[in-house]
């Protein structure tokens, strides 16, 4: 693994496209409805080359996008305009990396009123050619999701599917053609009306053409499903592993689920310290072993979940900010003659097994981390 810094980068949202490419968003000098617009950069880390992606199409993060397949060789990004004082268009776009170009892909009114009240439009990509559509309301519950089919040009409402019936609330790639996806909204949402909750592996291809063809019969192998005092707050993907928060809200306590799509091997683990379901985004899996990240006043402790006991600890002067396999990221301020200049930021990477020597130390205003194909990149101010 390679840790590489690309520095004066602006504030923005990183993420990874390819083993080469990263997607960088920044804000824009325009807004529509409130809303701030957005550029769009493919940026290459071996070569530091960033091209804007058609800067003549005005931007928004109005829906959020979610990918399933990692390594793929196009985005989707969305527009919006008026069509009346009370209705707005909605525009998807699909960027193709092998001809640099934009195609308009889909449209469709909203009122006006969803932007104002929140209400919260996804996209979950399948591939180049289809994608769902799902409305939730601002306490996250269903008001509709389609499957939108780009060559054909048509929808498909999925009227006997048990996606309509409750919803994706996550889509993970789980390498290949297969992914994870969670059905249902979580109990956490208050005053949802809550159906059940579903976390299932499957073929994202197959899955499409039994919808298009069928829409009854889903092939999927279903992982786990809530009761009536269990919730799936949180699920995430760390390298070939699915991780979950399976949450008990009568006597609150947290399972910690890490399933293996390879070996198809299912860990539970138990996390004794729950303050939030939240803290489940705070898990990591270091050298094969489970970790949850605790912050406590100043203190920084990775408890293994295994023995319920804290194996590392970072200094009291040292913020965390990233992990990725056993390398943590954090900054510290520095002062070079005390009490004369102001401190430094310095930004380190350490292994967790030696917080004493680090492995990356550069003096900068840290950015962001992200990972790439086997890579840390690490941005700065």
């Amino acid at each position: 693994m390679d840790i590489k810094l690309i520095k004066n980068t602006e504030n923005g949202i990183f993420y990874p496209i390819s083993d080469k490419l990263l997607m960088q968003i920044t804000e824009d000098n325009y807004q529509y409805q409130g809303l701030q617009g957005k550029k769009y950069f493919v940026l290459n880390v071996f070569t530091n080359e960033k091209v804007e992606i058609s800067p003549q199409i005005k931007k928004y993060n109005f829906c959020k996008i979610k990918y399933v397949c990692m390594e793929k060789n196009y985005i989707y990004f969305t527009s919006l305009e008026s069509v009346t004082e009370n209705k707005s268009l909605l525009t998807v776009y699909r960027f193709m990396f092998n001809d640099n170009d934009s195609q308009q892909v889909y449209s469709m009114e909203i009122d006006n009123a969803d932007i104002m009240n929140n209400v919260r439009y996804y996209i979950f990509v399948v591939d180049s050619n289809f994608f769902f559509v799902e409305k939730l309301d601002q306490a996250g519950r269903l008001i509709d999701i389609f499957l939108h089919d780009i060559s054909s040009e048509a929808d498909n409402d999925m009227s006997d599917a048990v996606v309509k019936q409750m919803g994706i609330y996550k889509m993970i790639s789980a390498g290949g053609n297969n992914c994870i996806i969670k059905f249902g909204p979580d109990k956490l949402i208050p005053g949802n009306n809550h159906l059940g909750e579903k976390i299932v592996l499957l073929n994202a291809k197959q899955f499409v053409s039994e919808i298009l063809f069928n829409g009854q019969m889903l092939t999927m192998e279903e992982l786990d499903t809530s009761d009536d005092d269990t919730t799936f707050p949180y699920i995430k993907s760390v390298g070939n592993k699915v991780i979950y928060s399976k949450y008990n809200l009568k006597n609150k306590s947290e399972e910690i689920v890490i399933y293996d799509v390879a070996t198809k091997v299912k860990q539970i683990r138990l996390n004794n310290n729950v303050e939030r379901a939240m803290d489940l985004s705070y898990t990591y899996i270091i050298n094969d072993t489970p970790y949850i990240v605790k912050k406590e006043d100043k203190n920084t402790f990775f408890i293994n979940l295994n023995n319920q006991k804290t194996e590392y600890r970072l200094h009291q002067d040292m913020r965390f900010r990233f992990m990725m396999n056993d390398i943590v990221v954090v900054t510290r301020m520095r002062h070079r003659i005390p009490f004369i200049k102001k401190p430094s930021q310095y930004i380190e990477a350490y292994r967790i097994s030696d917080m004493h020597h680090p492995v990356f130390s550069t003096k900068a205003e840290y950015n962001s981390c992200v990972e790439s194909g086997e890579d840390l990149i690490v941005f700065t101010n």
